[in-house]
C-alpha cells in the first residue's frame, strides 16, 4: 500500500510576524489571541481602537525577553465592559516602537 507523506506547515517567526485569531471572533469565545515575535527584550503594548480612531483598550505586558510572545484581549474596553460588534483596529508596540498593525472583527452573538 502506498502511503501519503505527512507534510507539516512550519511558520518561521520573524521580526515582521504578528497574527491575530480567531478573526472574526465571537464574544462567547472569550478572547482574541495575538501572537508576535519580540525582537528585543522589553515591554509590549497592544492598543485596540474603534473605527473612529478612539482608544478602546490598551494592554501592556511586563518586561519580557525576545522571542515568541502572546497577548490575550478579552474583548473588553478599559472599564472591563464587553465591546460592541464591529471592526476594530489594533497596533502592537514594543518598547514604544510600532511593530505591527491590523484589524479584527468582533461578533456579539
Amino acid at each position: 500500500n502506498p502511503t501519503t507523506p505527512v507534510v507539516e506547515e512550519v511558520v518561521h517567526l520573524t521580526d515582521e510576524f504578528l497574527a491575530c485569531y480567531p478573526n472574526p471572533v465571537r464574544v462567547k469565545v472569550g478572547n482574541a489571541i495575538f501572537k508576535y515575535y519580540a525582537v528585543e527584550t522589553g515591554q509590549a503594548e497592544l492598543r485596540v481602537y474603534n473605527v473612529k480612531g478612539q482608544l478602546v483598550r490598551s494592554i501592556k505586558t511586563p518586561t519580557q525577553p525576545k522571542g515568541k510572545r502572546t497577548i490575550f484581549w478579552h474583548l473588553t474596553d478599559q472599564r472591563g465592559v464587553h465591546v460592541s460588534s464591529g471592526v476594530y483596529l489594533y497596533k502592537l508596540l514594543q518598547n514604544g516602537k510600532e511593530i505591527g498593525t491590523g484589524k479584527i472583527t468582533v461578533i456579539k452573538n
